[in-house]
């Protein structure tokens, strides 16, 4: 899967729009969705990789195998499941004052004096999947 909000591409890991994403197709097969696992995420952006990959104290044998994982570089997260004839398009979100989507604070000990005009804003994420031509998403 591919996303325009371009975290993967950046950071090397999946988004949480490619979660819902994942998390609807599965529902709509009637499968629960356990999340991605570590085969889903960039391997030139972990710790590891940029620490021992390419160094001259590194043991040839872990060289080898970071450049053969290198060499096939992930591209994005992968579905497990079809993806079926017919889905259910979701509703767009409304806009949230900045207060809604507090967890860690309530409502009143946050003095909005002190912010200007803050609101957060729903964006429509275009993500391809890869299809095959006879199937279609219906809203």
């Amino acid at each position: 899967m591919f996303c325009n909000c371009y975290t993967f591409e950046s950071v090397g890991h999946y988004c949480a729009h490619q979660v819902c994403i994942a998390t609807l197709v599965h529902e709509a097969n009637c499968v629960e969705f356990h999340g991605f696992t570590h085969h889903d995420i960039c391997l030139w952006y972990q710790t590891a990789y940029m620490h021992l990959a390419y160094r001259p104290e590194t043991p040839e044998i872990i060289m080898k195998g970071f450049h053969a994982l290198a060499d096939n570089e992930m591209l994005g997260p992968k579905l497990k499941v079809e993806i079926p004839e017919e889905m259910p398009i979701e509703e767009v979100s409304p806009n949230l004052s900045t207060l809604d989507p507090l967890k860690n604070y309530q409502k009143e000990d946050v003095d909005l004096s002190k912010v200007d005009g803050l609101h957060t804003k729903t964006h429509l994420f275009f993500l391809v999947l890869k299809m095959p031509n006879h199937m279609t998403i219906s809203g």
